[in-house]
């Protein structure tokens, strides 16, 4: 289960977000090499403190740069008690993610960090950024076009500040209204909400794949699934919305 972790971890990294920070003088700096290769590449030279340390997702509210770099930490994390950059804006977001991407690319492996963000109806966190109603809301929308949508919009105001992991949209069929994030779910009936989670929009068939899996525990009424989009780090752009598979 750790090796298949640790793998999985570096495919959606090799996959998504180009490594420039050292030369491609090594199999699995390589982007024109198979990512299986350049897993198998990287994971031969890779210490044990090293896969445990990509193993291993802090906390924005607890994690420094240096921590990244010394501990070796695959994904940071900036959950809904995570404080913001000062000053929360459009430059003081992707200052903080640059910084926290420079520590991890100055390891020996420069391998680039995963930084994930709660943003299940919007880029809350940040002023100014387009807020949407929660999910329960807007399934009661039943509009798959209006999600997709939603979820382009979303992904762009992420990537602007270098967010190319999203934990959402929430998968969860709610049996009991009483649980706390009831809210977050589209429903208590599986198959509408199955219909509206199945929305993909590709509009660059060029652009990379990143993987996320999204789990709620079944004991919270929720279920588990795996959600992809595409994004073009170059442009620092999204491409496509939130898409459940």
């Amino acid at each position: 289960m750790k090796g298949f972790a640790v793998t999985f971890t570096l495919t959606m990294v090799l996959s998504a977000i180009p490594l420039t920070a050292q030369p491609n003088d090594l199999p699995y700096r390589d982007p024109r090499r198979p990512v299986e290769e350049r897993v198998a590449d990287l994971l031969g030279r890779m210490s044990l403190a090293d896969k445990l340390g990509q193993m291993v997702m802090g906390g924005r509210d607890w994690v420094t740069p240096a921590q990244v770099e010394t501990q070796r930490l695959g994904s940071l994390l900036s959950g809904g008690d995570s404080p913001p950059p000062a000053p929360n804006n459009l430059a003081g977001w992707t200052a903080m993610i640059q910084g926290y991407q420079a520590a991890a690319l100055s390891t020996p492996l420069g391998i680039p960090l995963l930084y994930g963000i709660d943003a299940v109806h919007g880029f809350g966190a940040l002023p100014g950024a387009t807020l949407f109603p929660h999910q329960v809301g807007l399934a009661a929308a039943d509009n798959p076009d209006l999600m997709r949508r939603i979820g382009q919009a979303t992904a762009q105001e992420l990537a602007a500040v270098g967010i190319y992991w999203n934990f959402a949209p929430m998968v969860a069929v709610v049996d009991d209204i009483r649980w706390g994030r009831a809210f977050e779910s589209l429903g208590a009936d599986a198959e509408p909400e199955g219909a509206l989670l199945a929305v993909v929009a590709v509009l660059d068939a060029a652009d990379a794949w990143a993987f996320t899996l999204c789990l709620t525990p079944p004991s919270e009424g929720g279920s588990t699934s795996i959600a992809s989009w595409r994004v073009k780090p170059s442009r620092r752009r999204a491409s496509a919305s939130f898409a459940m598979l």
